[in-house]
């Protein structure tokens, strides 16, 4: 065929959409109601039928014959002139805009006075806005004016992958329609039907592969099998894992065999030998995948599962994007050699540095001369309460980073608060990446605004590997205590 096969197989029905069964319900009701709002916002990963769904609905607004076959059903005929100018973009009523070139307020502008003219074709002016997001402040402002007020005659169907990035004046005033990732099995059954209708030989075992790859994109994975099928006739699992940079089943396992024996060497030889064939994010999914299966990964440690995926969002950051992978897969050798019951006794969910136990250990047998600190008796509340409201503190700013800056969120969380001592902050790392990371001059910023915001205060704030070097405060001993009370309280003393 002449067409992508993404184009090509594009969905014109909402009964065709996959993955998408409720946006399409709400879709179809407002429609068989003829509740309709004047501006929808479509939002979801990409690749999963955002604009797909829209030009549907755009469809389905505009039909000169509707199909109803059932209570729940609605859906655009696609055979008459309104249906087919939409399909072909042969009038002016229907307009896409991406906004990734037009994002500018003279742009929007000439929008806003479009909107003005009623419809010469079809039953509405309809305006379909791929990307919005990417639109400038004042373009925002602009598109927010015809939203407020729109002409009865328009139509706004918004699309977005990125939808914190979109002001929330705009939002309130579109009905929202979030659209999930596809699943795996639908992504296969999808290309199955690619691969019938354009008579190619592909091997079950690509095919799995491919949908994997795609994570959750249809667009993604039918773009792939495009371009594959076109290098490969027949189509094998060897070539698709070769082309995509992926490692296969079978070295993988072998991975996994090494990482269990838990030699360093040996994982850092096999890890090399993949690197070679494959990329580090390749090895991580497969891996991934592998592992949830792996009884003795999978369900005896969700912590090697954890790690893993740490790694997989680390690597994009790192300055050598193996190490990542290769720590990873160190620290599940060094999970897998823990007894059954150390396993178990882990808060799930908490990442405690191995450092922090070092620093206990190192601490005591510091102490030569065998002195009671208060510490070790009873903490002082005011010490209590700086850390408590530092952890607090910190726990707001993993927060507030999650939705805009996942990448920093996650080496956040992988942190741990070991001490405030004068307003100075000790946090424990894991990896000196992650501190040379969160000490980068627009993450410190960041950092060093939420914190004072939330303590009321400025400090300071320092990242350790290894906690057992942090210098400590100097201890406070029932003897020095006793001299400080004889000094507070000496001029009673005397006089009593």
């Amino acid at each position: 065929m002449n067409m992508t096969y993404y184009r090509a197989y594009r969905p014109h029905q909402f009964n065709l959409v996959l993955e998408q069964e409720l946006v399409t319900r709400v879709l179809q009701q407002a429609l068989r109601k003829h509740m309709l709002a004047h501006a929808y916002l479509f939002t979801g990963p990409r690749g999963v039928g955002k604009t797909t769904t829209a030009r549907i609905f755009a469809q389905a607004v505009c039909c000169e014959h509707p199909v109803q076959k059932s209570d729940a059903s609605y859906e655009p005929c696609g055979n008459c002139s309104s249906c087919e100018a939409i399909s072909s973009h042969a009038t002016t009523d229907w307009l896409e805009i991406d906004a990734a070139s037009h994002r500018s307020i003279e742009d929007i502008r000439e929008l806003r006075d479009q909107c003005l003219y009623p419809p010469q074709l079809l039953k509405k002016r309809v305006y379909l806005i791929d990307e919005v997001h990417m639109l400038t402040g004042d373009a925002f402002n602009a598109l927010l004016k015809t939203l407020e007020e729109p002409p009865e005659h328009c139509l706004f169907l918004l699309a977005t992958t990125e939808l914190q990035k979109i002001p929330l004046t705009i939002r309130s005033r579109c009905q929202i329609l979030r659209l999930q990732s596809a699943s795996t099995d639908n992504i296969i059954a999808k290309l199955r039907t690619i691969i019938a209708q354009e008579k190619l030989q592909v091997e079950d075992g690509a095919i799995a592969l491919i949908a994997q790859h795609a994570k959750g994109a249809f667009r993604d994975a039918e773009a792939t099998l495009e371009a594959l099928a076109a290098a490969y006739s027949p189509l094998t699992l060897a070539e698709a894992a070769l082309h995509l940079g992926i490692p296969t089943e079978e070295a993988i396992n072998q991975l996994l065999a090494t990482v269990q024996a838990g030699t360093t060497t040996a994982i850092r030889g096999q890890l090399e030998k993949l690197l070679a064939v494959s990329t580090p994010d390749g090895i991580l999914l497969e891996l991934l995948f592998t592992i949830r299966q792996n009884q003795t990964f999978g369900s005896q440690n969700p912590s090697a599962l954890r790690l893993l995926h740490e790694a997989s969002i680390l690597t994009k950051h790192s300055p050598i994007p193996s190490l990542p992978l290769e720590l990873a897969l160190l620290d599940c050798a060094a999970l897998l050699s823990k007894p059954a019951t150390a396993i178990h006794q882990e808060e799930p969910g908490e990442y405690q540095p191995k450092q922090l136990e070092t620093a206990k250990v190192a601490s005591v047998a510091a102490e030569k001369v065998p002195v009671i600190e208060l510490r070790d008796v009873e903490e002082p509340p005011e010490k209590t309460t700086r850390n408590k409201g530092a952890r607090a503190a910190w726990k707001q700013l993993i927060d507030r980073v999650s939705a805009e800056r996942p990448a920093l969120a996650q080496v956040l969380r992988d942190t741990v608060i070991h001490s405030v001592e004068d307003r100075h902050i000790v946090v424990g790392v894991r990896f000196q990446f992650h501190a040379d990371t969160l000490s980068e001059r627009k993450h410190a910023e960041l950092i060093n605004s939420v914190l004072t915001e939330c303590l009321g205060e400025p400090h300071k704030v320092t990242y350790h590997t290894n906690l057992a070097t942090v210098p400590r405060s100097k201890p406070r001993t029932i003897a020095s205590s006793v001299e400080e009370a004889k000094t507070v309280f000496s001029p009673q003393i005397a006089t009593t």
